[in-house]
């Protein structure tokens, strides 16, 4: 999670993500960049916000993210880029996190680095099908994945559903290496999943109270 102390702003619920322009897992042409970009700033309703660091990709994020908003004509006043400057890890002393007030807090990697939707990375590591670790995940996810359907909804609903609704949470940061994908993300802020489904969570297991 990102922490945003710059309350001036009124956040947007989605932020896109930037890691794929980094390359993340694979080396994307810069035109799938540039169209991703595109889609972002066309279907954003409000100004567009973008979530970037200079870890991703060493820097080459950031840099894709400036040349494709150039390339674009977009003006530096009608685009937020939050950057993260430094990493601060500090100890859980409680269950869950709590924030500051009045803090606006970014939520990302709702997806556990996209295993959640269907990856065989999760947080960001490839998953080894033959150890008994990734065993269990798969498990758990084909458990989740049954789930989904039944209610009818979308995995990459439940997650964005699930980390949008943490006390203190204003906005939910999404990537994708698809150009498609991104007026679907931005759908997911209004889309409604039952609490029934998250009844259903707990009681086969998939979820902690």
């Amino acid at each position: 999670m990102a922490i945003n102390a710059i309350n001036k702003f009124q956040l947007p619920q989605v932020i896109f993500g930037t890691s794929s322009l980094g390359n993340l897992y694979q080396a994307i042409p810069y035109e799938t960049k540039l169209a991703i970009v595109k889609e972002c700033i066309d279907h954003s309703p409000g100004i567009p916000m973008f979530d970037s660091a200079g870890k991703y990709g060493a820097g080459l994020a950031l840099e894709t993210l400036g040349k494709c908003l150039k390339d674009l004509g977009v003006k530096s006043e009608e685009v937020l880029i939050s950057n993260k400057l430094r990493w601060y890890r500090t100890p859980l002393t409680t269950t869950e996190p709590t924030f500051e007030k009045d803090v606006s807090v970014i939520n990302s990697a709702v997806f556990n680095g996209g295993f959640l939707i269907g990856s065989d990375f999760y947080n960001y590591k490839e998953v080894n099908r033959a150890l008994a670790e990734g065993q269990v995940l798969f498990k758990w996810r084909d458990a989740f994945f049954a789930l989904c359907k039944q209610y009818e909804i979308q995995p990459a609903e439940a997650c964005f559903n699930y980390g949008f609704n943490i006390p203190g949470v204003k906005s939910v940061a999404l990537n994708t290496s698809k150009p498609e994908n991104v007026k679907k993300n931005i759908t997911m802020a209004t889309k409604r999943v039952p609490e029934n489904f998250w009844a259903a969570m707990v009681e086969e297991g998939l979820l902690e109270t």
